[in-house]
C-alpha cells in the first residue's frame, strides 16, 4: 500500500472515529431515567383577551420532581402540550423552564386560536409530557400527566387573572420553603397588598412572558414593552417521527428487544442500526476503490432514510454532513496543492 493510499486510509479512520464520537455526545435519542413523580395540578386555568381581544393565555402548575436532575435541560427533556377535547391532536407545545415544582404557560394570539377553531370553555386537555425520542415510552402517571379544562377554569377578567398570579406565588413560595429552598416570591406594600418581588417577577416572566407588564400591579418593577411568546402550532414533528410510524410496531419491539439485551433503548439500537449500516458500505466503496470521498458522500442517501425514518436525529444528520462538507473541500484543497 503505497503512502498516499495510507494516508486517506488514516483519514478515512478520523473521520469514521469522529462521527461515532460525535453520535456518542449529540444523539438525544438516548433514554433518560423517568422522573420520581410527575404532577398537574388542578389549578390549570385559561384566560381570555390578556394582550389582545380573543388571544388565549393557558397557565399550569406542575411537579417534575428529580432527586439529582438529569444532565439533559428541563427545556430538552419535557414539554407542555395542549391538545384538542379528544386528546388526539395537538395544537400547541411550548418546553418546560425547569425541573421541580414550578409554573409554565402557552400563549395563542387571535389569529392562531381563529386559526385551530379553538372554542372558549371547551374541555382542552393540558398535559405535561417527556420528550418522545428521550423516552422509549410515554406513560400517563410515569413521564406524562394530564388535566382536562372544565368550563369553570375559563377566565375573561384580568383582576381574576391577577389574583391567580398572586396565589401561585403564595403557592410556590409555600412549597419551595418547605423543600428547603428561601424561594420568597412576594413582599406586602404599605396597603398590604401582596406583590411579586424581584424573584417573583423574574420567576413569572419567564413563565409568562409580558405578564408585569401587562398587570403592572402585579409588582413595583414593570418593562416598558410587552414581550409574548407564542405557542408553537401544530408540533407534531416528534410524534411523526419514530421507528414505530413509519415502519410499524413490529419492527420496533425487535429494536426495543435488541436494546433490552444490550442494556439501551429501542431508539438507540436503531439509530446504532443505521451507523452500522453506513460504516459498512462506506468500508466496501472504499475498499473496493480506495476513494474515501466518493465512500463518504454515496452514503448520505442512507443517513437521510435513517433521519426519516426516526432512527436518528436531525441533528446527527446535520452533523454528518457538516463533516461530508469540510472533508470534501479539504480533499479539493488539497489536491489542489
Amino acid at each position: 500500500m503505497n503512502l498516499s493510499i495510507r494516508l486517506k486510509w488514516k483519514f478515512f479512520i478520523a473521520i469514521i472515529l469522529s462521527l461515532i464520537l460525535t453520535f456518542s455526545f449529540t444523539s438525544p435519542v438516548l433514554a433518560i431515567s423517568n422522573p420520581d413523580s410527575i404532577t398537574l395540578y388542578s389549578s390549570s386555568k385559561a384566560f381570555q383577551d390578556v394582550f389582545e381581544t380573543g388571544d388565549l393565555l393557558f397557565i399550569t402548575r406542575y411537579n417534575v420532581e428529580y432527586a439529582t436532575e438529569p444532565i439533559e435541560s428541563a427545556d430538552v427533556a419535557f414539554n407542555m402540550v395542549l391538545y384538542n377535547t379528544s386528546g388526539t391532536v395537538i395544537l400547541a407545545s411550548r418546553p418546560l423552564n425547569y425541573y421541580q415544582e414550578n409554573i409554565i404557560s402557552i400563549y395563542l394570539d387571535s389569529s392562531q386560536v381563529s386559526s385551530l377553531g379553538i372554542v372558549y370553555g371547551s374541555n382542552l386537555m393540558i398535559k405535561i409530557s417527556g420528550n418522545p425520542t428521550l423516552f422509549s415510552t410515554l406513560t400517563e402517571d410515569i413521564n406524562v400527566k394530564s388535566y382536562t379544562l372544565s368550563a369553570s377554569d375559563w377566565n375573561t377578567e384580568i383582576s381574576l387573572l391577577s389574583d391567580y398570579c398572586i396565589m401561585l406565588a403564595n403557592t410556590l413560595e409555600d412549597d419551595w420553603i418547605e423543600s428547603g429552598w428561601d424561594g420568597t416570591l412576594l413582599t406586602t406594600t404599605t396597603s398590604g397588598n401582596q406583590v411579586l418581588n424581584s424573584s417573583g417577577v423574574t420567576v413569572f416572566e419567564d413563565a409568562i412572558p409580558g405578564i408585569t407588564s401587562r398587570i403592572t400591579e402585579l409588582s413595583y418593577l414593570s418593562s416598558s414593552g410587552i414581550i409574548i411568546q407564542s405557542g408553537s402550532i401544530n408540533g407534531t414533528q416528534e410524534e411523526d417521527t419514530t421507528i414505530t410510524n413509519k415502519l410499524g410496531t413490529t419492527i420496533t419491539s425487535a429494536f426495543s428487544g435488541i436494546g433490552e439485551f444490550i442494556g439501551i433503548s429501542g431508539e438507540m439500537a436503531s439509530g446504532l442500526w443505521i451507523l452500522l449500516f453506513v460504516l459498512s458500505v462506506m468500508a466496501i466503496i472504499f475498499l473496493g476503490s480506495g476513494n474515501s470521498t466518493g465512500a463518504m458522500i454515496l452514503s448520505v442517501p442512507i443517513v437521510v432514510m435513517g433521519a426519516y425514518l426516526g432512527a436518528i436525529p436531525m441533528s446527527l444528520l446535520y452533523t454528518i454532513g457538516m463533516f461530508i462538507v469540510t472533508y470534501v473541500f479539504y480533499f479539493i484543497w488539497l489536491r489542489g496543492t
